[in-house]
This record gives structure tokens, sequence and C-alpha cells, in this order.
């Protein structure tokens, strides 16, 4: 698609870099300080975008990825180290009073419930393998957020807060005391991002980017990321500055989606369709459903809110109505967390923090509803969200609740089980998370560590739990995400 190819940023990747500045660091630097890594642990990587020059990380055939808080070999008060780069920069503390100053947060891979801290790896000129492992670095990892192609991370020597359920998709910064990374799972190597120095959000394989962390938020760049010939490139998604995007979808078939604030028209030739962002009037919303296509739904300030929805069609380039022959879930945003899976000419949509089934007709473009099982004209209500910490998902056709620790499985292969629910003997469940629309991940925390639960629909419509990892940890969880 000839946009993709318009203002196109190329970072040398880590395993192929050839710049000056890099060239100097590998023969003023890398080779005496890799040699002296092999013979003397001693020496400590400071944190810098090119500290991972030619290395690897090995992932093995993990089944999660976490971090951890750990014991380390850094020494428990604070020194000065030459960073990769050069420069001085102090060794941080990291933790809180005698005890926790040589612990700080570790990138481990779990496998078959055995649990490993990920190093790093390059293969020598003599054909020696040169190793980093993460008590060899001065800084401690913070974020870790995973797709299907990538693994994003972040090191840092600052101190840190975890805040917000999506502390580990935004904000990827690159400067003196954070450096971001990602790694391509498809070759294990390892990227800097630092030419993008504020990532403000991932999301799949697009980035959205301001110019730096004191910058207007509004003035996004969004940028679509790809490794070709081991270099990892960002095109710009909409290089037109008279435009400026707010959200930016690609659906299956590459037809680009751009949220804004000045067009709504369909770009033919370069297949893009802008269309403007909510505004004060609020009367569309714009969202990817699970099954790649794009969808339009009108709205109206009463219930049910939503009142028509329409498809866009890639090949005459043109909105029309869905095939209701067909079952997909797609996302809206007059409330935080709308959802809707359309199937069999029932919508089981999640609205207002409500499980409602409604029946629906498509006629001249509108939906018709009719609340399912109520005379009242309004939806009954299967599953109410009372408390903040709830979670409502539809994965694969089937609506997922947690609430009170438990969870609930409304499975929507008949009337009767998408409203009676059935309950799991889970207690204390901290958090759920879906995994490529086929099954939910539960985590249960307990004093000793970590166990993930596999929780699924089985063909005979029964939902199940398995458990998945139970790793017993003297140090305390952080994160542990699925691969």
């Amino acid at each position: 698609m000839a946009l993709m190819l318009i203002c196109a940023l190329a970072i040398v990747p880590l395993v192929a870099c050839t710049t000056d500045q890099t060239t100097d660091q590998t023969t003023d630097q890398t080779t005496d300080q890799t040699t002296d890594q092999t013979t003397d642990q001693t020496n400590k990587i400071g944190l810098s975008a090119g500290m991972f020059d030619g290395y690897k990380a090995k992932l093995g055939n993990a089944n999660f990825l976490g971090i951890i808080k750990k014991a380390s070999s850094l020494p428990s008060t604070t020194s000065e180290q030459p960073a990769a780069s050069g420069t001085i920069q102090s060794l941080p503390r990291f933790g809180n009073g005698e005890s926790e100053d040589t612990k700080k947060n570790k990138l481990i891979a779990i496998t078959d419930d055995v649990e490993v801290e990920i190093v790093f790896e390059k293969n020598l000129p003599n054909g020696e393998v040169d190793v980093i492992t993460q008590d060899d670095i001065t800084a401690q990892f913070d974020k870790l957020y995973i797709t299907e192609d990538y693994v994003f991370f972040t090191l840092t020597v600052s101190e840190i807060v975890r805040i917000g359920d999506d502390y580990d998709q935004i904000e990827y910064i690159s400067d003196e005391h954070t450096q971001s990374f990602l790694i391509d799972r498809k070759t294990n190597n390892v990227y800097s991002l630092a030419e993008l120095p504020c990532i403000d959000e991932i999301n799949g394989s697009i980035v959205k980017v301001i110019p730096n962390k004191d910058s207007d938020p509004f003035k996004y760049t969004f940028y679509k990321l790809t490794i070709e010939e081991n270099q990892i490139v960002f095109t710009d998604l909409v290089p037109n500055k008279n435009i400026k995007p707010t959200k930016v979808y690609v659906n299956n078939a590459g037809t680009l989606f751009v949220e804004n604030d000045t067009l709504d028209e369909i770009d033919v030739m370069k297949k893009v369709v802008y269309y403007k962002g909510q505004g004060a009037t609020y009367t569309h919303n714009y969202s990817l459903g699970n099954d790649g296509l794009f969808y339009k739904f009108e709205i109206e300030i009463s219930e049910p809110y939503y009142s028509a929805i329409w498809v866009f069609d890639d090949v005459n380039l043109k909105w029309t109505l869905p095939s209701t022959d067909k079952s997909f879930t797609v996302s809206g945003s007059y409330y935080p967390n709308d959802a809707f899976l359309f199937k069999h000419g029932v919508v089981y949509a999640l609205i207002s923090f409500d499980y409602v089934l409604v029946k629906y007709e498509l006629k001249e473009g509108k939906l018709t509803l009719d609340y399912v099982y109520d005379a009242e004209d309004h939806p009954i209500k299967i599953c109410l969200k009372e408390d903040m910490n709830d979670r409502f998902l539809i994965i694969n056709e089937n609506v997922y609740c947690l609430k009170s620790g438990g969870i609930t499985v409304y499975v929507t292969t008949t009337d009767e089980s998408a409203r009676t629910g059935q309950e799991l003997a889970l207690t204390g469940i901290f958090s759920v998370e879906a995994v490529n629309d086929e099954y939910l991940i539960a985590t249960k925390e307990e004093s000793a560590g970590t166990k993930k639960y596999k929780v699924f629909v089985d063909e005979d419509g029964v939902a199940k739990s398995e458990l998945l990892s139970d790793v017993t940890y003297d140090e305390n969880v952080i994160i542990i995400r699925p691969l």
C-alpha cells in the first residue's frame, strides 16, 4: 500500500547496527566489555539504547513471561559506574530498607512450572557465546507488554510506582533514566525503541507517539511497526500533518481507519477511511470487530443507546449492512468496556457494566431491538457490576464475569444457558485476561506464589478450568503474562 511507504523511520536493529556511534561502541567498548564480562562479572552494564547490541533474548519454549522482585548481586549502596555510552550513571537502590536494597525487578520465563531468569546472548567472532545476566545490568525491569509478534519491555533506574490496568501498555520512554526495547518473537532479536523516545501507547503493531513527555498529549503520530530484513521499521500511518489523528485502526483487508477532528471521507485511492471523533454530539461509534472487520454504530442518548450498525465493505469501499448469519464481537465506547456479541439474532451485550440480552432485526439499516425475557421496556440485567474490580469479557462467543473473586461463565449456546450462567469452583481470583479470543487466563495470588488457570468452554457447552501454572516464589510477583 503506497501509504505504508511514506515517512517510514527505519531503526537499525541491535543485531546489525552500523552507525558511527555504535561502531565506536563496538570497537571501544563492546569488544573489551564483553570480553571482560566473560572473565569478570563484577563489571556492570549501564542503561543505554545500545546495551543489547548484537544480543538475543533466550526465551526458550516459555509459556509465560513475568516480572518479579528477586535478589540481586548489586551493592546495597549507590555507586557510579560507566554506562555503555561512556557516561557516568548511578547504581540505584531498588528497595526501601536494608533488606530490600539488593532486590530488583527481573524478567523471568515459566516453562512447565519451572521459573528461569531471562538472559541475553551474543555469538562472538571467536565462536564463543557471551551472556548478559540480569545481575550484570544496573537497571531493573519495569513494563512488560506481549503481542502475537513482539515482547515490549522497559528498563529503568527510577523508582517504580505501578498505577492503572494499562500501565504496561502505555508510556514507553527512552531517556537517561529509562530505556524501551522489544523482542521479535520470531528471531528473539532485541531492538531499541529509542528512535521514538516517547511512545504513548502500544496497540498490537501500532504505536501512538508524542514528541516528548512534556509535549501536547493530543499531538499524536501513529506508526505501524514491522521488521524487515532484520531492521525495525516504523511507518507513519497519517503523513498529512494537517490531519490530527486520535485513533487509528487497520482491518484484516489492510484498510486504514483514522479518527480525527477534520475529515469525514473515504480516500478510495489509498483505502483510507477518515471519520470525525465523538466530540460533543457523540452520535456514532466506530470499532474493530474480533473478525477483523470494521463496524460503525449509530448512538441515541436513550436506551438502548446503540440503534444502528454498519460494516465497512472493503471491495466496494462503502458502509453496508452486516450479515446476520455470522457471529462477531465488537466493542463500543458509550460506556467504558461496552462490548457486543451478535449471534443468531440476539445481541449479548455488556452495556453500562450490565450484561443484557436483546433480540434485534436489521430494517433499512436500523437495528430494531426487543429486550429478551422482560415484558418491560428495559433489558434484564443478568450480571450487575457493583465493584470497580469486577471484570466482564466476551471470549469465543461466551460471556465471562469475574465478580468477588469468582468466575461465572454464560454460554450462549441456548437462551437458558446464556441467562443462568455456570459458576466455577474458583475463589480468590485476582485478575483475568483473554488470550487470542480463545480462552481466559485467571490469576490467583497466594502468599506462597501465583497460580494461573485456563478457563474455557468445552464442546459440550460446559465451562471448565485447568491449572496451567503453580509457581512458588520467595519474591514478590509484579506481573505474569501468557505467551
